[in-house]
């Protein structure tokens, strides 16, 4: 089994059995409330390439994204080949029928969405931005050309001659969809290193921030927060995880946009998931290790009460009368050289988990002191947070079943 992912307010929990079995769980109850079987719907033509491509030992493949509590699902099926893996099915879980079909030129990486935008990732480090009430495409994002856009103008750096890392992408949960992504380093140095982040307003189409050089090393992930204020990220190293102002809707110190800094551990993990609570108060981070690590962002930082400065509102009108590929005129000054290296905080809460399987956590909206594990050796267990900090306390565990 593999979990792929919950949705926006924790209510539900995608996961896959096999390569031709999809199903979505209500959280709260628990239980199933939509199963998609492939191999049944499917035609003859796809059951030979699914044949071809697949065997029993093959881990599911699916890129899935689900609308809160709605009945509009996303849904990539990876399992049947390359030309399935650049189909976007959007469908309706009540009716079990296909709303809309979207194929790309390369694969579909990953697919983020709320109830006004859709943005899909696809394996060529492009972004496509949809308005999800009429399907329309926005606006079209290529990352890599405006790295390679940079090192042309500068005639300092080569084409890439090797696999390059992968783009992450977060999109906000509410109605002004702040978008985030990372993007490649302009500094002349380190040449292809994934570590920069851009904040785009989705809604209005229009860049926002740039957040330059935020870690050392390539960004192997990010999240951000319900309102798109705050961003988390972490790199491949995974020993610090640091919060970000995004300058979505609010003033701040544009030469001092961190936010908090928090130490995972001291040896290296990969993290593979981060996730903010609804109130933006806690960040849970989970990664190769058999512990999920749960931060407290303290109140008295939050982002009302950051310094503002002429410098971001200057930035913002910028941006605002320039296009998305001439975002790197705009960067700001280098992250790094104002974060501090010492006294990092540690986690406030822990949960004790295996480290040989894959873990996801969700915040449930309607739990706040609660937090939910669904794991890829079947298990689904909440988990009551500590007032004062320490090992969260299982209150109940329930089992996926096919």
């Amino acid at each position: 089994m593999k979990v792929l992912r919950f949705n926006q307010d924790a209510s539900c929990c995608a996961v896959a059995f096999s390569g031709s079995s999809l199903s979505i769980y209500n959280c709260d109850p628990f239980g199933k409330c939509f199963e998609l079987e492939n191999g049944s719907n499917s035609s003859r033509e796809d059951l030979r390439s699914y044949n071809a491509h697949t065997s029993s030992e093959d881990p599911p493949n699916f890129v899935i994204e689900m609308l809160f509590s709605t009945s509009l699902v996303v849904i990539v099926d990876k399992n049947q080949g390359l030309q399935k893996s650049k189909k976007l099915k959007v469908v309706n879980t009540k009716r079990k029928s296909t709303i809309c079909e979207l194929t790309f030129p390369h694969e579909i990486v990953d697919v983020v969405m709320n109830r006004k935008r859709m943005c899909i990732l696809l394996s060529s480090d492009q972004i496509f931005i949809y308005d999800i009430s009429c399907m329309k495409l926005l606006q079209t994002i290529d990352v890599l050309e405006d790295k390679l856009k940079d090192v042309v103008h500068r005639q300092a750096l080569p084409p890439p001659s090797h696999t390059l890392p992968d783009v992450k992408l977060a999109l906000s949960s509410d109605d002004r969809s702040i978008l985030c992504y990372t993007a490649y380093s302009h500094s002349t140095s380190d040449s292809y290193l994934l570590n920069d982040v851009v904040i785009f307003d989705a809604l209005n189409v229009t860049p926002i921030n740039y957040l330059n050089t935020v870690h050392k090393g390539n960004i192997t992930c990010l999240t951000v927060n319900h309102d798109g204020k705050l961003v988390a990220t972490a790199s491949e190293k995974g020993t610090i995880v640091r919060v970000f102002h995004t300058g979505a809707d609010s003033d701040f110190d544009s030469n001092d946009p961190l936010f908090h800094e928090f130490r995972r551990g001291t040896r290296p993990c990969e993290i593979y998931g981060m996730k903010f609570d609804p109130q933006s108060s806690k960040l849970g981070v989970i990664g190769g290790t058999d512990t999920i690590h749960i931060f407290k962002l303290e109140k008295g930082r939050d982002i009302e009460d950051s310094p503002s400065a002429s410098a971001s509102s200057l930035m913002d009108n910028k941006f605002s009368r320039e296009s998305s590929k001439q975002l790197a005129s705009f960067i700001s000054k280098k992250v790094m050289s104002k974060i501090p290296s010492q006294n990092l905080t540690r986690d406030f809460a822990h949960i004790k988990v295996k480290d040989s399987i894959q873990h996801f956590i969700g915040f449930p909206e309607e739990f706040p002191g609660q937090v939910y594990v669904a794991s890829d050796d079947g298990q689904f267990q909440i988990f009551n947070l500590p007032s004062m900090g320490g090992e969260c306390m299982l209150v109940k565990s329930s089992r996926f079943t096919i």
